[in-house]
């Protein structure tokens, strides 16, 4: 390691960590101030740009609690948790974890997941966008490794579920939103699917069959276990008519037709009869 590299990871260590900051200290010229003054400086701009970061990308969650709240709220979980990328934006993805964990946030059991649809709403616009599926590559799968099908989401998805009505909640509190300002917090919770294409990223309730079965293909599991597990969350589910509508809304990117030595349960007469046939 160079000198000036080894140099550099001192002094962040010494403005990430006050512990650090005193052995480093006699490496700092003081040239009118201290060294322990000069540090500080760093670490209180530091820390400004992280408390910053964490408000732009949880604006709904600081409304809920006051900003002086969320503030104070911010700076401690800045400092307990340190960024591990070099890319801010990717700063804070454990904040609702952080929530869930504070004491006195009892009347506002929502807020946490609140904050989770708030940074799958903010990680999608750092996530790649891939085309979707071209349905004619699966003329090439034979019907009887229909089950075996293993597909994948776009990176730009995120899935979540929560037994509040989180997506009412966020809309309302959005600085944009012009209607009626009433939440039943009893009218149940909500699945729901975050989507960004190119520039635009919608937020979108699905129905529980729909819901489960994308989140156990996003899993990686074998259609056929996904479809069951579908059709036992929501009874009449049709699976061909969820896969043709996730076709058709770009929700599945790539395939893989590839049997798994632990791949076990019904061939496409026990799960596919009776199913609408997908269109090509």
């Amino acid at each position: 390691m160079s000198a000036l590299r080894d140099l550099q990871i001192e002094f962040s260590r010494a403005v990430i960590d006050e512990k650090h900051a005193q052995a480093f200290a006699p490496r700092i010229r003081r040239n009118g101030l201290n060294a322990e003054r000069r540090i500080q400086i760093y670490r209180n701009n530091f820390r400004t740009s992280l408390i910053e970061t964490l408000a732009a990308i949880y604006p709904v969650t600081a409304r809920l609690v006051g900003e002086s709240f969320f503030r104070q709220t911010a700076g401690s979980y800045v400092l307990e948790v340190r960024s591990t990328s070099g890319d801010i934006r990717r700063y804070g993805n454990t904040f609702p974890e952080f929530l869930a964990a504070l004491p006195g946030i009892e009347n506002l059991a929502y807020l946490p997941d609140v904050a989770r649809l708030e940074w799958a709403y903010h990680s999608v616009f750092l996530s790649e966008i891939k085309a979707p599926l071209d349905l004619m590559a699966m003329r090439a799968v034979a019907p009887e490794d229909y089950p075996n099908l293993r597909f994948a989401l776009p990176p730009a998805a995120r899935l979540m579920k929560s037994d509040f009505p989180v997506l009412r909640i966020w809309q309302l509190n959005l600085e944009e939103w012009q209607g009626d300002q009433i939440v039943n917090l009893y009218e149940g919770g909500v699945n729901l699917l975050i989507l960004r294409r190119a520039d635009s990223v919608t937020v979108k309730r699905m129905t529980p069959g729909d819901y489960c079965l994308l989140e156990r293909l996003n899993h990686g599991e074998r259609l056929a276990d996904a479809i069951a597990d579908a059709a036992s969350a929501e009874p009449g589910f049709d699976p061909g008519g969820a896969l043709a509508r996730f076709f058709r809304q770009g929700l599945l990117v790539s395939f893989s037709s590839e049997p798994n030595e632990n791949d076990t349960g019904p061939g496409p007469a026990g799960i596919f009869n009776g199913c609408k046939p997908l269109k090509m």
